[in-house]
C-alpha cells in the first residue's frame, strides 16, 4: 500500500502535467488570435487604402512640426 507521501507526490505531478498542457494550449490560442488580427490588418491596408491615409496624416504632422503652424487653425482667425 503506497504511503501518503507517494500518493501526494503522484497527485501533484498529475496536476502539474495538466497545467503545462493547458499553458501550451493557451499559447497556441494566442498565436492564432495574433495571426487572425494580422490578416485582418493586411486586408484592411490593401482594400481600404489605409497606407495613403496614414501617409497623409504623418505628412500633416511633419509639416506642422516643421512650420510650427496648427493645421486645425482656420486662416480667418
Amino acid at each position: 500500500m503506497p504511503s501518503l507521501f507517494v500518493y501526494a507526490q503522484n497527485y501533484i505531478q498529475s496536476l502539474l502535467g495538466k497545467v503545462a498542457d493547458e499553458e501550451g494550449q493557451g499559447m497556441i490560442e494566442y498565436a492564432l488570435i495574433i495571426g487572425v488580427i494580422s490578416l485582418v490588418l493586411i486586408f484592411a491596408f490593401l482594400t481600404l487604402n489605409l497606407d495613403t491615409a496614414i501617409g497623409n496624416l504623418s505628412q500633416d504632422v511633419a509639416d506642422a512640426v516643421n512650420t510650427g503652424n496648427d493645421p486645425r487653425a482656420t486662416s480667418g482667425e
